[in-house]
C-alpha cells in the first residue's frame, strides 16, 4: 500500500511540476498609489523586489486612478517610484494568495534622493532611480528579444508611445528625445522610423528626466528622454560576436547581429551590423450595430518592412587625459506593406446584405534612411574636471507611397463606385550641431557650463492624387510642401552640491536664441490665385472692347467657377468619408482592447483555478512541497532532468563525476565517483534531504569550502553566479 502511495505521489508531482512555476508567478497582487492628499498618482512605477536583495521580480505602471496589478508569490517587497515624489520601499511580506495591499502613500519632494537601485536577475530588465532621473536598462529583457529600440522605449516605465508615434511622459507631450545625449531634431514619424530600424539589443539604457536641468534644451518642457546606444567598446584585444535568429509560424522572421571591436590600448576600433527581414501578419475585425444597421469589418494586415543598421567608429587616446574619436551611423528602413478591409453592411433585423465596401492601403514604397557622423574630443586633466567638444551631422531621407482603392458593391456584386487614390510623401532633413561643455569642482560641488549651436533644414513634400483611366489628377486641397529652416544658439550654467545624505542643491541658468523660417506651399491656393487673375484680365478686356466674345469668355469663366465649386464639394464629401473611416478605426481599436481585457481575465480565472488545485494537492500530499523543493535544489546543483527523475521518482541513488554548484558558497566543487540520494530527514519525517556518500549535501559543501581555504591559506571571495548586470 505504501508503494502505491509513493507511485501516486510521484505521478502527481510529475503532472503538476509544469504548473508549479506558473503558480509561483500567478497570485494577483493589487493596490493603489496615492499622494499625501490621498489623490491618485498615475504613471507611477510599482515593482516587486526580492526580500533580501534589490533584485526586481516584476514591475507595472499605475493607471489614471493610481491602481496597479502585479503577479507575485512567496516573500517580496514593494518599491514605488514616481518622478516628483520620494521613493517608497516597503517591508517584506508573504504572498500566498490573491492580495490587495490597499493604498500606498507617496510623499512629495523637491530635493534629490538617495540612490535607489533595483537590479533584475537575468533575463529581466533593470531599473534604478538616481539624482532625479530614472534609468531603465532593457538589454536583459526576454520580452524584447528580436524587438526594436522603439519597443524598448514603449516598455520604459512612465513613457507612453501612441499609435500616431506621439511620445509622452507622465501623460504630458512636448518631450525632448535625445540619442546618446544629443538631440535628434526629428519629427515624431522620422524618430519612430529610426528607432524601428535599431535592434533593442543595441539600447544600453533609457534615461527619463521629468524636471531636466539647465543643461538641456528648452524644447523638452514635459521632460527629457535620453536613449543610450551601445558604442561597441571592449577590453584590450580583438572581439567578434555573431547572433542569428530565424522564426517561422504564419509568417517568417530572420534577424542577424554582428559586432567587431579591437582595442590596442591607445586605439579602439569598433563596428556593428544588424538586420531584420521577413514579414508580420495580423488579422482582426470590428462588429457594430448602429441605427438598425449591422457593420462587420474584418481586416487583413501584412507588413514586409525590413531594417538594416550599422555603425563604425574609432577612438584615439594619445594619453590618459585626451580622447579623440569619430563615428559613422547608418539606419535604413524599407519594404512594402498593406491592409485590406471588407465592410459588409446588413440590415440588423433580417441580416440581409445591403452593400459592401472594399478598402485597401497598399504601401508599395516605405523608406526611412538616416546617415550620421560624429567627431568628438575630450580632455580630463584631473578628477572632477572635464572638457568636451562635439561636432555632429545627420541626414534623414524618408518617404512613403500608398495606393488606396475604395470600391462599393451592391448585394449582387454590381460596382456602385470604384475610386483609386494615391498619396506620395517625401522628407529630407539636414542637421548640424556643434557643442562645447566643461565641468569643474567648486565649493564642494560641481559647476557645469557649455554652449551649443545647431542648424536644421527640412523639406516635406506631400501629394494626394485621384487615379482614373484618363490619368492621374492631383488633388490641390490635400497636397502641400513645407520648407523649414532653424538656427539655435544656447548657453547654460549649472551648479550641483550635495547637502547631506538626503538633499542636493541644484541651481541652473540657461539662455536660448532661436531663428526659424517656415514656408507652406499649398497647390490649391496657387491655382485659386491664377483663376482670380484670369477673371480680372477677362473683365478688364471686356470693359475696354465691349465685344460679345468677351461675354462668352465671362460665361465660360462662370462655368469654370461652378465646376470648381462642385470639385470642392466632392473634396468635402471625401474628407467626411475619411473622418468616418477614422472613427470606425478608433472604435475598432477600442473593441480590440476590450477583447484583450477579456482574454486576460479568462487567463486569470484559469490561473486561480490551478492555484486552488495546487493548494488541495499540498494538503492531500504533505510531501509534495518537499519533493518540489528537492527538485529545485537538484536543478540548482546542476543535475539533469533524467538524474532528478531517478532521485525523486524512482528513488534511486546515482553515481556522478564532474562539478556541482553550491548557492551558499557561490562556487563549483569537483566530484568523482560520488553517490547521491534523496532520503528522509532523520530529525523530521516530513522533510527530505539530499545526501552525498550518506552525508548531507550542506555539510559536504561546508567541508569542501574549508579544505579549499586551508589549501590556499588565506580567505577567498566566493564566486558570483551570473545573475545579470548590476549598475
Amino acid at each position: 500500500m505504501m508503494h502505491k502511495s509513493v507511485r501516486l505521489l510521484s505521478l502527481l508531482a510529475a503532472l503538476l511540476a509544469p504548473f508549479a512555476t506558473l503558480a509561483q508567478e500567478a497570485f494577483p497582487l493589487t493596490g493603489r498609489v496615492v499622494d499625501s492628499l490621498l489623490r491618485p498618482v498615475p504613471t507611477a512605477v510599482v515593482a516587486t523586489l526580492a526580500p533580501d536583495s534589490e533584485a526586481m521580480l516584476q514591475h507595472a505602471v499605475t493607471d489614471d486612478e493610481g491602481r496597479f496589478t502585479l503577479s507575485a508569490s512567496g516573500r517580496v517587497r514593494l518599491f514605488v517610484s514616481c518622478l516628483g515624489f520620494a521613493p517608497y520601499v516597503g517591508e517584506p511580506f508573504d504572498v500566498e494568495r490573491a492580495t490587495d495591499v490597499g493604498e500606498l502613500r507617496l510623499e512629495g519632494t523637491a530635493v534629490g534622493i538617495d540612490d535607489v537601485v533595483v537590479v533584475a536577475e537575468n533575463p529581466n530588465a533593470t531599473l534604478r532611480v538616481e539624482q532625479g532621473r530614472m534609468v531603465y536598462t532593457p538589454r536583459n529583457s526576454a520580452s524584447l528579444a528580436g524587438g526594436t529600440a522603439l519597443d524598448a522605449l514603449k516598455q520604459t516605465p512612465g513613457v507612453m508611445v501612441s499609435g500616431e508615434n506621439e511620445i509622452s511622459l507622465g501623460g504630458s507631450s512636448g518631450v525632448l528625445v535625445m540619442l546618446n545625449g544629443k538631440q535628434t531634431y526629428m519629427q515624431r514619424e522620422e524618430l519612430a522610423a529610426m528607432l524601428r530600424s535599431m535592434p533593442a539589443s543595441s539600447v544600453s539604457s533609457v534615461e527619463v528626466m521629468s524636471n531636466p536641468s539647465a543643461q538641456y534644451d528648452a524644447e523638452g518642457s514635459a521632460g527629457v528622454i535620453n536613449i543610450n546606444v551601445e558604442r561597441g567598446r571592449s577590453a584590450d584585444g580583438l572581439s567578434l560576436s555573431f547572433n542569428n535568429g530565424f522564426s517561422v509560424w504564419d509568417n517568417w522572421r530572420q534577424n542577424t547581429e554582428l559586432a567587431f571591436s579591437c582595442n590596442t590600448g591607445r586605439v579602439s576600433l569598433y563596428a556593428n551590423y544588424s538586420h531584420a527581414l521577413g514579414r508580420t501578419g495580423l488579422y482582426y475585425g470590428m462588429h457594430r450595430i448602429q441605427n438598425g444597421t449591422d457593420y462587420l469589418s474584418p481586416t487583413d494586415d501584412e507588413d514586409r518592412r525590413r531594417t538594416v543598421t550599422g555603425n563604425v567608429g574609432v577612438e584615439y587616446r594619445p594619453s590618459e587625459h585626451h580622447t579623440l574619436g569619430a563615428r559613422v551611423d547608418v539606419n535604413t528602413l524599407f519594404g512594402p506593406g498593406r491592409t485590406r478591409t471588407t465592410t459588409t453592411v446588413r440590415d440588423a433585423a433580417t441580416l440581409d446584405v445591403e452593400s459592401l465596401l472594399r478598402a485597401s492601403n497598399d504601401y508599395y514604397r516605405q523608406k526611412g534612411n538616416r546617415y550620421g557622423g560624429t567627431l568628438f574630443y575630450t580632455y580630463a586633466p584631473r578628477e572632477g574636471e572635464h572638457y568636451a567638444l562635439d561636432v555632429d551631422y545627420a541626414f534623414f531621407d524618408g518617404g512613403a507611397g500608398c495606393l488606396q482603392p475604395n470600391r462599393y458593391e451592391d448585394p449582387a456584386g454590381v460596382v456602385l463606385s470604384d475610386d483609386l487614390y494615391r498619396s506620395v510623401n517625401s522628407r529630407a532633413i539636414d542637421i548640424l550641431a556643434l557643442s562645447y561643455a566643461q565641468q569643474h569642482r567648486l565649493w564642494g560641488g560641481t559647476l557645469h557650463a557649455g554652449v551649443k549651436y545647431s542648424w536644421v533644414r527640412a523639406d516635406n513634400d506631400y501629394r494626394f492624387s485621384t487615379v482614373a483611366p484618363a490619368g492621374e489628377q492631383l488633388d490641390p486641397s490635400q497636397s502641400s510642401r513645407f520648407l523649414y529652416q532653424e538656427e539655435l544658439l544656447a548657453a547654460y550654467l549649472q551648479y550641483n552640491r550635495p547637502l547631506g545624505r538626503r538633499a542636493t542643491l541644484e541651481v541652473g541658468l540657461r539662455g536660448e536664441y532661436t531663428r526659424s523660417d517656415g514656408d507652406l506651399r499649398r497647390t490649391d491656393k496657387l491655382k485659386g490665385a491664377a483663376t482670380d487673375a484670369a477673371t480680372v484680365i477677362i473683365s478688364g478686356v471686356g470693359s475696354l472692347f465691349g465685344s460679345g466674345k468677351m461675354k462668352e469668355l465671362e460665361q465660360s469663366n462662370e462655368e469654370l467657377h461652378q465646376e470648381i465649386a462642385k470639385r470642392d464639394k466632392g473634396i468635402d464629401d471625401l474628407k467626411a468619408q475619411m473622418q468616418h473611416m477614422q472613427e470606425q478605426h478608433g472604435r475598432h481599436i477600442r473593441n480590440l482592447q476590450g477583447i484583450h481585457k477579456q482574454e486576460l481575465e479568462a487567463k486569470d480565472k484559469e490561473i486561480s483555478r490551478l492555484n486552488t488545485i495546487l493548494e488541495k494537492a499540498f494538503k492531500w500530499f504533505p510531501m509534495l512541497r518537499e519533493m518540489l523543493r528537492m527538485e529545485k535544489l537538484c536543478a540548482a546543483i546542476g543535475f539533469t532532468k533524467e538524474m532528478i527523475e531517478s532521485l525523486l521518482t524512482k528513488k534511486e541513488a546515482i553515481r556522478c563525476n564532474g562539478r556541482i554548484y553550491s548557492e551558499e558558497h557561490r562556487r563549483k566543487f569537483d566530484i568523482k565517483n560520488d553517490v547521491f540520494k534523496v532520503e528522509k530527514n532523520p530529525t523530521d519525517d516530513n522533510k527530505l534531504m539530499l545526501t552525498i556518500n550518506r552525508q548531507p549535501i550542506g555539510e559536504w559543501f561546508k567541508e569542501q569550502f574549508n579544505k579549499l581555504r586551508q589549501n590556499i591559506r588565506c580567505p577567498i571571495q566566493p564566486q558570483r553566479k551570473s545573475r545579470g548586470m548590476k549598475l
